[in-house]
């Protein structure tokens, strides 16, 4: 009866292989959603939670850490996901409802304890044993974002992490009702391995259950048990080149910061942690330098927005290997190239599973571009404290430096209906298949990719070469708007290429009609272009505390048919070559 009612509800003209796993998910979905309900209850947690046993061991908590938050939170002041909340004393944060959803989710999540056990004085020690008390007399079970899988992983792993602050001087009775109510949290947990929202919340379950049962002393089989799965949910989630099935780049990142503790809470227990989860750290820590700029942040690409360096550096401590990251990424969908003190990353993949593709974004061929002084070209990001219109903005194609044609996103997003009541605004139809070819030499590293997310409207395949000098002082690109099925033939209709400038680069014409990009207070770039218009528009970045920020992009403009190639060049103005760099041209 379901299923015949998704299929009468489908959009018309969406891919099958798109519309009829988002229709299985969806029944999954339903049948969770009123599980949950029943776990989530008083009754539920009662029957869950009879544990009376006592924490082994502590996890680290490994990402960092500010005691000037701990006095914040001790004189009520919240500030949570770029929300900020004051509490009135003698009232708990955890019976306000009418703040910012994100908000209240960082707040269920109680990864701020780190702040307050940071703090290292006995102020901030009660404040989180206080408010941990508050959160488990607080009858929670009515409201969903603060039983929602991912939320209740966080505060799991939160919990058993910064448990000895906690334990250091309560009672016994608090204790156990402490023991109890993350006992009945894991219990969610476990049953969301099997029916809850799949993705990183899922990988994150998995994580907290495994974490849960060493620290609290399980048997050796519940131990192996919980590893298995674990495993299983990384063969599903992490690619082989170690990038994560959302093509998320802080989704590596993220993960990592939760997985390499585990991988200590194993060795802590003298337990061999299970080969499944040593490959994927293996495959994972070179993608967080793959996905680094210069500067130590990540990419803008798929959901990525405004980076903690320090945890980052954290993260790259951890990296054995020391080596040089990755130059290409097949299975995630993205290429990197490096010269002397520059680097490109290029997404050339395809959308992540509909289902997953809630914060993926249309920017197949969008790339960015770094410096030792600093970033030049970027993509608008990604700031879900902003709200949905910025979100729906930012993840448009001509959001990213990439190429538009007729003013349209190469990605056809979900408005409404059931689609987005339970996976958000996925993409329902994209790019099907990129092309990606790759040379390296001693003077240059080229890449050549295209993809057909134009064809089914406009009959149009967009082509994107990148050439990059190895001693990084020169960009050459050409942009080809073929007609589908015919590779010589071109196509109709307007493109407009936009290349976003990072708020930090001064931008003037110069005397020619040309530009000149002027990054940090060293470097100096002219940007020129042969078969289109070019012109300065305004454009936004919205990562960062002050987002959303003003800045400006570059675009190319004209016919398809007029002009169906267009070569652009970024030339660094001391390092200007009298010729083009070999493979510069037509291909």
């Amino acid at each position: 009866m379901l299923g015949a009612r998704l299929r009468q509800a489908m959009p018309s003209g969406i891919p099958a292989g798109r519309m009829l796993p988002l229709a299985w998910a969806a029944a999954r979905h339903e049948l969770w959603r009123a599980r949950c309900r029943l776990l989530r209850s008083s009754a539920a947690a009662s029957l869950l939670g009879k544990s009376t046993g006592r924490l082994r061991i502590a996890p680290p908590d490994i990402r960092s850490a500010d005691r000037a938050i701990a006095h914040d939170i001790c004189g009520g002041y919240f500030l949570i996901a770029g929300h900020a909340v004051t509490v009135s004393s003698g009232q708990s944060p955890f019976t306000i409802q009418d703040a910012h959803p994100d908000w209240r989710s960082g707040l269920h999540a109680f990864a701020w304890l780190r702040h307050l056990r940071i703090a290292q004085d006995e102020t901030s020690a009660q404040r989180a044993r206080d408010l941990i008390v508050e959160w488990a007399a607080t009858n929670t079970a009515s409201d969903p974002l603060a039983w929602s899988v991912e939320t209740t992983a966080r505060r799991v792993i939160s919990w058993l992490s910064h448990a000895p602050m906690f334990l250091d001087g309560v009672s016994t009775e608090q204790h156990a009702q402490f023991i109890r109510s993350l006992t009945a949290q894991v219990a969610l947990l476990e049953h969301a391995l099997f029916g809850g929202p799949a993705g990183k919340p899922r990988l994150q379950a998995a994580i907290a259950v495994t974490m849960a049962t060493l620290c609290l002393g399980a048997k050796s089989s519940r131990i192996d048990k919980a590893g298995r799965r674990l495993g299983a949910e990384i063969d599903r989630q992490v690619y082989g080149d170690g990038g994560h099935i959302s093509r998320d780049p802080s989704a590596v990142a993220d993960l990592l910061l939760d997985i390499l503790p585990l991988r200590q809470t194993y060795l802590a227990t003298s337990i061999d942690p299970p080969a499944r989860l040593m490959n994927a750290i293996e495959r994972m820590m070179p993608m967080v330098r793959f996905f680094r700029h210069r500067d130590g942040t990540l990419a803008h690409f798929n959901g990525t927005g405004a980076s903690s360096t320090a945890d980052l550096a954290t993260l790259l401590a951890y990296d054995d290997a020391h080596g040089e990251p990755l130059r290409s990424a097949p299975h995630s969908g993205y290429e990197r190239l490096t010269g002397l003190g520059a680097t490109i990353i290029l997404d050339t993949g395809r959308a992540p599973p509909a289902e997953l593709s809630g914060h993926a974004h249309a920017g197949t061929l969008a790339f960015e571009f770094s410096t030792h002084s600093g970033h030049l070209i970027v993509n608008c990001g990604a700031n879900h404290r902003l709200g949905s219109r910025w979100a729906e903005v930012c993840r448009s194609t001509a959001a990213h430096s990439t190429a538009t044609l007729n003013d349209s996103s190469s990605a056809r997003f979900a408005h409404a209906g059931w689609i987005t009541d339970r996976f958000g605004r996925v993409i329902l139809e994209g790019p099907g298949r990129v092309r990606t070819e790759r040379a390296d030499t001693s003077q240059t590293h080229s890449i050549s990719a295209r993809h057909d997310g134009y064809v089914a409207r406009f009959g149009t395949v967009h082509q994107r070469k990148l050439i990059l000098a190895a001693d990084g002082t020169r960009l050459d690109g050409e942009d080809s708007f073929l007609a589908h099925g015919n590779a010589e033939e071109a196509a109709g209709g307007r493109f407009a290429i936009r290349f976003h400038l990072h708020p930090a680069v001064e931008v003037t014409t110069t005397q020619v009609g040309g530009l000149q990009l002027r990054v940090g207070n060293r470097e100096v770039w002219g940007v020129f272009a042969d078969g289109a218009v070019i012109t300065l528009e305004d454009s936004i970045f919205v990562n960062g505390p002050e987002a959303p920020r003003k800045t400006k992009q570059i675009v190319l403009s004209g016919s398809c048919h007029e002009h169906p190639s267009v070569h652009w060049s970024f030339i660094r103005s001391d390092h200007r070559p009298p010729a083009p760099l070999p493979g510069d041209g037509a291909s």
